[in-house]
Parts: structure tokens; sequence; C-alpha cells
């Protein structure tokens, strides 16, 4: 018998994970030869015929393979880190990321977040985070020509939706409080810790450690700005 392992970034993993997860689910009350009867051996089993579905682009569904991760986590540890009562659950037994992972991940669509209030209730989907489905990404590409971020010329096609957490909280999760963010600009903003505010307008301001500020006008300025 071949055994496999393999190290992936944790959006990698988890997306490869959550793929092998949905063809998990589709095959569970097929009727497999050689399946085994013992639960875990046979979860295994469906795993690594999961696995394979993916390698060769088999399966039932035309969506099996889309990741569906669900991260179970409070409103505070994504605001502020974790704490002594953080809930914080990556879906997957054994797998533990870092706060700023988890707030990366949040922000793409295959990602489903499950936010917790400090009763540990569930938050309204959105109320602190929230993933951009395919109609607001395509609201985002009506409005913006460029990323978000004040003098970067990276196509809005190449960008991903940013939400504003700390704007967003307790509010609606309407589109509104996402921005188109390059991945250049991503990284910087959680590592570096920058902060940004929107009015309704879509006027902007950054503001980043040392106390500096940076502010937009609406993304119709974009357009006036040559290529």
């Amino acid at each position: 018998m071949i055994r496999l392992s393999g190290e992936f970034d944790p959006e990698t993993g988890l997306g490869l994970l959550g793929a092998i997860a949905n063809r998990v689910e589709a095959m569970r009350h097929a009727i497999l030869d050689g399946c085994p009867t013992d639960p875990q051996a046979r979860h295994e089993f469906l795993q690594a015929h999961a696995l394979l579905q993916l390698i060769e682009g088999t399966g039932t569904g035309a969506r099996s393979g889309r990741p569906n991760v669900i991260i179970t986590i409070d409103h505070h540890t994504v605001e502020h880190g974790r704490h002594t009562r953080s809930r914080f659950d990556c879906g997957h037994d054994g797998v533990d990321l870092p706060v700023d992972s988890v707030r990366r991940l949040l922000e793409f669509a295959d990602i489903i977040p499950v936010v917790l209030d400090d009763d540990g209730v569930v938050l309204k989907l959105g109320h602190t985070v929230r993933f951009a489905d395919r109609a607001q990404r395509r609201a985002i590409r009506a409005m913006y020509r460029t990323c978000a971020v004040p003098g970067c010329r990276i196509h809005v096609a190449k960008t991903e939706p940013h939400h504003i957490f700390h704007v967003g909280n307790g509010g609606t999760t309407d589109i509104e409080y996402l921005i188109p963010i390059c991945k250049h600009h991503h990284d910087m903003l959680h590592n570096q810790h920058w902060t940004v505010t929107i009015t309704p307008n879509r006027s902007l301001t950054f503001r980043f450690p040392d106390g500096t500020t940076i502010t937009t006008g609406p993304p119709a300025g974009q357009w006036t700005e040559p290529p």
C-alpha cells in the first residue's frame, strides 16, 4: 500500500480538507467494493477515494470538489486575538491556525464563518465577518477599476473582496463594507495592522501604526485616472 502526506498553507490545506469532506459526504451512503464496516476504517477508506476523485476529476455533482469549510470563532477573537474564553474551531480535528490566518481565510467565498457573541450564541452570518458571494464580487468589479489602496494599479480582477471588520461589526451584511484589495496590500493590511474606515459614498481612510493616514474619494475617481 502507498501512504501519502503533505504540508500546505492554511488556505490550501483547509480548502483541500473541505473538498475531500464534500466528496466523503456524497459517498457516505454509497456501496463501494472493499469498503470496511468499522466506522473509522470506513471514513479513511472514503477519504482515500475522495482524494482519488479530486485527482481524476470524477465524482457526484459539479460542485462536489469545492471546499466546504466551517470555522467557528467568537467575535472578540476575530477582532483582538485569542483570550481566556476564546471559542475557536477550524472544523477539522488537529487543525489549529493563527488568528491572522483565520482572518484572511474568512474572506474567501468557500470558507463559511460562524461567529459567536459573548454568550456563545451564533451571530447573524456576516455581522462581524462576511464573505463575498458571486453577485457581490460582480458589484465590486463594476464599481472599482483597481485595488482600493490609493496609488495601487493592480486591476480589480486580480483583487479579493476585503471586509472592513470594525465598521461592519453589528451592522448589515450588505456589500457596503466590502472593498477590493490586492494580495500585496491585503497582507500588509493584516500584518502591519492597518485600519480602514468607509463613508456612505465609499470614500476611504487608511490609518497606519505610525499615525499617518491616507484618504480617497469615491471609487468613481478611479475611472478618471489613466489606466
